[in-house]
């Protein structure tokens, strides 16, 4: 069955039991569509417009998917509905009729309709693939078969909550050094900009000679002065190629993740964040009763990092072959012994389930470590090359005008 384009649309109309004046806006395919999908809600269409294109396309183009927090909600929905009792179609449908004209109302629509037209829930989200990853669509397939929907939604309102902390502990890393970034930035284009030019034609007009770090910060200022152009288009130009390489080149993209993962202490911290999402994962996979190695493939696809993603689908391969879980991982050279040990206890215990659990926990609290450790050498770094600049910038201008007055004779 083809996809078909979502289109906003006002509507007015009444509830047929009721006679109550309704109205709202609805996505859709069609007019057609959107009275069919209000019938199921007993609301008789008297009025129809689809808005327009423009505002729809602008609107898409910055909420075209859940936020986290929204993915959460709809879960969390669906779950208390499910366990309720209330079935699937008069889940969504309550859904719609309790948020309303919202992103969640209008999926929920959607996937009522989509349902309603023979698809069942995991298809219908699969239609859905900048909303629903692929791992959730995946864990409401396998759901389906068991007839364990209310689990698997509650199941996956803990992923959600857990990727919403992992976030939150990786704008914790990130906020300090941006801050920092920004004032340092902010601090040379005042000073070579504005104040160091303010006082270059007072240390000129002295007639002395200024040493080397003095004509340095001359001509540092007087290039940023003229050629600021430049070098703005230069770093726009750099970061939009480098990025533009990361995500059209594999080999660049691995050498760049690569490099990544070499860094003291944010090679760390990366590693840590994505075996993290990877256990965490596999764990929910492995409890859904998913085979082994195509739990292994299917967590691969979590990683962000392609070296840790290759080393992945590199013991993924070692398991097909027939080498036991810890070995497979072992062989890559990319997991820490602490993994590679309780992968092989929880292998030959039998309680791999318990083990890719805790392994989990482990992880979650060594990335809230990592992130304190980040910052911990950011920190100091950071304030030494600020720090470095301010003490330039102090000694090059105020040491020749020291200087100055003590020639002056009275």
């Amino acid at each position: 069955m083809g996809k078909s384009a979502l289109n906003r649309y006002n509507y007015k109309g009444y509830k047929i039991r009721t006679g109550k004046f309704v109205s709202g806006i609805i996505a859709a395919g069609s007019e057609l569509e959107v009275v069919e999908i209000l019938k199921q809600y007993e609301i008789e269409i008297i009025d129809c417009k689809r808005e327009k294109e423009g505002v729809w396309v602008f609107m898409r183009l910055f909420n075209n998917k859940f936020s986290l927090v929204e993915l959460l909600s709809f879960y969390t929905l669906m779950k208390q509905l499910l366990k309720s009792g209330i079935p699937l179609v008069q889940s969504l449908e309550k859904i719609f009729e309790h948020v309303g004209n919202t992103v969640i109302g209008d999926v929920s629509v959607s996937l009522r309709t989509k349902i309603g037209n023979g698809l069942s829930l995991s298809e219908a989200m699969k239609e859905h693939p900048k909303i629903f990853p692929e791992l959730d669509v995946a864990l409401v397939m396998a759901a389906e078969e068991t007839g364990d929907l209310a689990s698997v939604f509650e199941q996956l309102s803990e992923k959600v909550e857990w990727l919403i902390a992992l976030r939150r502990n990786i704008r914790k890393a990130l906020v300090y050094p941006v801050i920092v970034l920004f004032l340092a930035v902010a601090f040379i284009v005042v000073m070579m900009g504005y104040t160091v030019p303010q006082i270059v034609g007072f240390l000129k007009s002295q007639d002395m000679e200024l040493p080397l770090y003095t004509t340095a910060l001359i001509s540092t200022s007087e290039f940023v002065h003229s050629y600021w152009w430049v070098i703005l288009g230069g770093v726009v130009v750099t970061v939009l190629s480098v990025v533009g390489l990361y995500r059209a080149s594999e080999s660049f993209r691995y050498r760049i993740d690569q490099l990544s993962l070499g860094i003291p202490g944010v090679g760390d911290f990366l590693r840590k964040v994505d075996v993290a999402r990877f256990v965490y994962t596999l764990a929910t996979l492995y409890k859904r009763e998913f085979h082994l190695l195509d739990g292994v493939m299917v967590s691969s696809r979590v990683v962000r990092n392609s070296v840790i993603k290759g080393a992945i689908e590199t013991a993924a391969m070692n398991l097909r072959d027939g080498d036991e879980l810890s070995y497979a991982f072992a062989k890559t050279g990319e997991f820490s012994h602490i993994t590679i040990c309780m992968l092989g206890v929880g292998a030959e215990s039998g309680r791999l389930d318990e083990t890719l659990t805790q392994l989990s926990n482990i992880y979650d609290k060594d990335v809230e470590d990592a992130v304190e450790n980040l910052i911990a050498m950011i920190e100091p770094a950071m304030t030494v090359v600020l720090g470095g600049m301010i003490l330039w910038v102090a000694v090059a201008v105020f040491g020749p005008v020291y200087a100055s007055f003590e020639n002056i004779e009275f």
